[in-house]
């Protein structure tokens, strides 16, 4: 990266990738409120996100989500270690439906999304063919900006298994790239857990002289394992079902990978995590009518008196114990031995905030307790329309 000084009466500097696009201008001085100027924006740098199982006993909607936050998040490109969809059927039919669903939401990506085979996508011949002619090849290779990535199939011919024709295809592969500055594995299956004949250990034996990090899913729990000095990391979901949800690697998730130099840098970024800008709004919106019950409290002073009621006061207090503007109406429930003075029909709630409404209650002939009806105060919540609850309380009359 050139770096371009132009020297005005206010000492601009302006740092550039060539004359005629700065990309840094400012008002500089002998000292300045920056660290530096050494940019990260070197041009061989990128990052890629990468994305887990969705399929397996899929909760619906956590997906979309992901490639939602996705959008925002802006990757070069995204990678899918399969198992997009659920599968489990011999009938082309149902599986191009399956298939033109996934689609349609792997299609609102502002990005490539690039993706393997998972079990789920084409674990008998059906599901294979299907895939054929949808997507082609079951393993390939690409190169990006010098990095290369290899796309596996641990489905190839078998159930967890890589023939000796994938084996061949990646030890031609690494020959024909041998001056690449990194290597990606992304397969489906971590197949180095087992100890069967599955054809890892030949991939495993190519692989060892060069720096590389392998990608996998299919387990759903997050775990990483140290083989020949690089990282073989096992993601968990993004939408699939958890096999041990109270497992500390149980929680979906996108990777984020960050390519510096010749040394990747990977973060696990949980979607609880992620939020777009307007995410109160939307937590709002999406306030559960159980959420905002358990957010509204109300309490009411008894009122106490000696031998017989005429008259008495006391106060209600609606208090507001949510990160939200509730709406609130609320009023008592006719009676036939008392009269209530009563005005706060309708008022609002801010977030963590209480209304005390004050009222009388009077009789026009003294009762004693035995022959009251319940005093019965309703308050009805809302917010923003959407979530509403009722809460109800009853006026104690205590006599002394």
């Amino acid at each position: 990266m050139k770096t371009l000084l132009l020297f005005t009466l206010f000492f601009t500097s302006i740092i550039s990738i060539n004359a005629q696009e700065p990309v840094f201008i400012v008002d500089s001085s002998a000292v300045n409120p920056w660290s530096n100027v050494n940019f990260a924006n070197k041009p061989m740098d990128f990052n890629f996100a990468i994305v887990a199982d969705n399929t397996g006993f899929c909760r619906e909607g956590i997906f979309s989500t992901a490639i939602d936050y996705l959008n925002l998040m802006q990757p070069e490109f995204v990678i899918s270690i399969g198992d997009l969809i659920e599968g489990n059927s011999f009938d082309e039919n149902n599986l191009h439906a399956q298939w033109d669903e996934i689609d349609s939401i792997i299609n609102k990506l502002e990005m490539p999304l690039i993706f393997i085979p998972g079990n789920h996508d084409n674990d008998n011949d059906v599901m294979k063919n299907v895939w054929k002619q949808r997507y082609g090849k079951s393993y390939y290779h690409f190169k990006y900006k010098d990095v290369l990535f290899l796309m596996l199939n641990s489905q190839d011919k078998e159930y967890g298994h890589i023939s000796k024709e994938q084996i061949y295809y990646v030890k031609t592969t690494l020959e024909r790239n041998v001056d690449v500055r990194y290597t990606f594995v992304f397969i489906h299956q971590p197949l180095w857990v087992s100890n069967r004949l599955n054809g890892w250990k030949d991939i495993e034996k190519l692989l060892s002289p060069i720096k590389h990090t392998v990608f996998c899913g299919h387990m759903h729990t997050y775990g990483i394992h140290k083989i020949n000095n690089s990282n073989y990391i096992t993601l968990a979901t993004t939408g699939g079902g958890f096999v041990n949800p109270e497992s500390a690697g149980s929680f979906d998730h996108i990777t984020w990978v960050s390519m510096k130099n010749a040394t990747p840098r990977t973060t696990i970024i949980e979607l609880d995590g992620i939020h777009p800008h307007s995410f109160i709004e939307d937590k709002k919106l999406n306030l559960t009518e159980i959420e905002l019950k358990e957010g509204v409290e109300i309490s009411c002073f008894p009122i106490s008196f000696k031998r017989k009621f005429t008259k008495g006061e006391s106060v209600i207090t609606v208090e507001n114990n949510t990160d939200f503007e509730i709406m609130c109406s609320g009023n008592f429930e006719r009676n036939d031995t008392l009269q209530i003075d009563f005005n706060e029909l309708s008022f609002k709630l801010n977030p963590y905030d209480k209304k005390e409404i004050e009222f009388n209650v009077e009789s026009n002939i003294g009762i004693s307790t035995d022959t009251i009806s319940p005093l019965l105060y309703t308050v009805t919540c809302t917010v923003q329309g959407k979530a509403a609850i009722s809460k109800s309380i009853n006026l104690q009359l205590i006599k002394k």
